[in-house]
């Protein structure tokens, strides 16, 4: 991870990006309880004084359904470029069917005018793209960010978490005593 951040920080790091205009793969990178966290936001783009977070991605489903974890990706964007001292005010998820030809570049100026209008939760459909707006709690997320990062630090054991979708993305799945996917194919 963090070899790949410094091949991309040099040309695409937030701080140096003109985000006066929509701005694709834009490399951030926050730091909690010591850690650093490093993403590449999809898009940067301004909205109405404010500035929003665009995660496009892409699925074989012809509904194109926006997962509550694809959301979650998108608001930590946010959060993390608030505290960079951004004023980022939503966070949205782009979901396209593979093969189509939509282009988040291309559709920037009239995705910009559609996610002005939005309010936290809203979903909209764009053509081949349908669009989700997230509910950004900056308190929560920052909490199961730490409680994460526990975790990881091994500061706590894993717990039960009632969540087959939290389980079925953990490398751990199938030994996990803990596990509601194991045994199950995912």
């Amino acid at each position: 991870g963090v070899e790949y951040f410094n091949s991309v920080v040099g040309r695409r790091w937030i701080g140096k990006l003109d985000l006066s205009k929509p701005t694709a793969e834009a490399a951030i990178v926050d730091v909690v309880e010591g850690v650093p966290i490093l993403g590449q936001v999809d898009m940067v783009i301004p909205l109405q004084g404010s500035l929003g977070v665009v995660e496009l991605k892409t699925t074989g489903n012809r509904f194109a359904v926006i997962h509550e974890h694809e959301l979650m990706q998108a608001a930590i964007y946010c959060i993390m470029m608030r505290r960079l001292g951004y004023n980022c005010s939503n966070a949205f998820v782009i979901k396209v069917i593979r093969g189509t030809s939509f282009n988040l570049m291309r559709e920037a100026d009239s995705l910009a005018s559609k996610l002005s209008d939005m309010s936290p939760g809203q979903a909209i459909r764009m053509g081949d793209a349908a669009i989700k707006d997230a509910k950004i709690d900056e308190t929560t997320i920052m909490r199961d960010i730490e409680r994460a990062l526990e975790y990881w630090l091994y500061k706590r054991n894993p717990t039960h978490n009632n969540t087959p979708s939290n389980c079925s993305h953990c490398d751990y799945w199938n030994s996990c005593p803990f596990s509601t996917t194991r045994g199950k194919h995912r």
